[in-house]
């Protein structure tokens, strides 16, 4: 969590070319098999990062923005050849990565790591943390038939954190 003005110039082109290109490369070698047997759906991973800016998170946020917009530019570019082309976004996620930041925010302000996680909870209208499982479930729901008439479209998973 760095001010914008801090961040080294390599950190902040390291995220970007990890986030942005890192979608890029797939949906270019993955699309001319789709236009040839004109259909195909492409499933990319955002953030609520990219819904909106978070302070302190320059790099991370420019770059779920740039997935955003790659996803709406590419669904543009390929839904005339019945390509489906969107992203899920998660929010905070239950994984070993939340627990490590839960314990550094406890560390930093004195808390425990209950309170911390707390917190996050009580910030989410469904009051409980996503879990993986809840990522994968929104991901074959856009991989599958029923998402046929959705394109360009970010679907946040994140317990309503970003309502």
């Amino acid at each position: 969590e760095t001010p914008a003005w801090e961040i080294e110039t390599d950190d902040f082109s390291h995220v970007i070319e990890a986030n942005i290109r890192g979608t890029f490369l797939p949906i270019k070698y993955v699309i001319p098999t789709m236009v040839a047997q004109r259909s195909g759906k492409i499933v990319n991973i955002g953030g609520t990062s990219g819904l909106r800016g978070y302070k302190y998170r320059a790099a991370y946020s420019s770059s779920k923005w740039g997935v955003r917009g790659l996803t709406r530019t590419v669904a543009l570019d390929a839904g005339e050849y019945g390509i489906n082309v969107n992203v899920v976004c998660p929010g905070i996620v239950h994984t070993p990565r939340m627990d490590k930041l839960c314990e550094e925010k406890a560390r930093v302000r004195g808390w425990t790591f209950d309170q911390v996680y707390q917190e996050y909870v009580e910030d989410m209208a469904l009051k409980r943390v996503t879990e993986p499982q809840d990522i994968a479930d929104a991901v074959l729901f856009l991989a599958s038939d029923d998402s046929r008439n959705m394109t360009g479209q970010e679907i946040a998973v994140d317990g309503g954190w970003d309502v």
